[in-house]
């Protein structure tokens, strides 16, 4: 009769659901704040979640309005992804402050976040 040793398999199987499994394929918007209480200058952001080392200098986000399709604004990225997969586009006050933490990019955006054409 043979013995399997089970646990070092299931130390390695729950080694593998622990660790967070990398991205592939195109960098995803995993994370958008446009709309804060009172005026949005320097909280808006938008995080990206994508594979590590992703080098982001081709890509570029878009704002959309909702009652007429118009770009506003359109924000040119560039930079890599971190290691940790996320990577953070905030906005930027005119005098280059932000209110987002761990900031990868800081462009001038407002979304818009309302019915106005």
């Amino acid at each position: 009769m043979r013995t399997v040793a089970l646990a070092p398999i299931l130390l390695q199987l729950l080694w593998l659901l622990a660790v967070p499994q990398v991205a592939v394929g195109l960098p995803l918007i995993s994370e958008l704040f446009y709309d804060a209480s009172g005026s949005d200058d320097g909280l808006g952001f938008v995080e990206l979640y994508g594979a590590p080392g992703t080098v982001l200098d081709d890509y570029v986000l878009q704002g959309i309005n909702g009652s007429n399709g118009s770009v506003t604004p359109s924000i040119t990225l560039t930079g890599v992804i971190p290691g940790d997969g996320i990577f953070v586009v905030a906005d930027q006050r005119s005098d280059g402050s932000t209110d987002v933490t761990n900031v990868d990019l800081l462009a001038n955006f407002d979304f818009q976040n309302g019915d106005q054409a």
